[in-house]
């Protein structure tokens, strides 16, 4: 009898060894599929949203015709046409907000660029990649470490920063 219950806790530690090693590895699975979540959330992108995983990190997300997600500013259009006093507006209020961190040219090498992770995006190679919605969203909300301008330039001036940024593309 003695013998037989060696051998049946034997059994029993092997399996219980078993059963907690499959507990660790879905674990593992589990806090490797959120800590990937948490880093998009982080980099103020979601996993697939503007700028997401799709297309290197700088391409679009899901949802919508446009390729970028429901609450990505996708769908805005552009209400102030962009002229030559719209764009001399825009690079004004984009001097006084972004320079420190986007640089005068909108290459991501302003002065405060060296002490933020992620580095500030370089908005000359990404001028003509996106809709204005999406840059008139991010200006009024903030993407990850940059802040939101939406308390501190209007509407209009941040539609017409958008005009300046997209006149970095020609």
């Amino acid at each position: 009898m003695l013998g037989q219950l060696g051998q049946h806790d034997t059994r029993e530690t092997t399996l219980n060894k078993r059963a907690w090693l499959g507990f660790f590895v879905l674990a593992e699975v589990g806090i490797a599929a959120l800590a990937l979540t948490d880093i998009g959330r982080v980099m103020g992108q979601g996993m697939m949203g503007p700028g997401g995983m799709r297309q290197g990190g700088m391409g679009r997300g899901m949802g919508g015709g446009s390729g970028y997600g429901p609450n990505s500013g996708g769908e805005l259009k552009n209400p102030v046409p962009s002229t030559s006093t719209s764009i001399a507006k825009g690079k004004a209020s984009f001097q006084a907000q972004c320079v420190a961190c986007h640089g005068p040219e909108g290459l991501g090498n302003g002065p405060a660029a060296a002490g933020l992770n992620p580095p500030p995006a370089n908005l000359k190679t990404l001028a003509g990649t996106r809709p204005d919605g999406v840059w008139y969203f991010t200006i009024t909300n903030g993407r990850g470490v940059m802040p939101a301008f939406q308390a501190s330039l209007s509407e209009t001036e941040r539609w017409n920063v958008v005009n300046f940024l997209r006149s970095l593309a020609r």
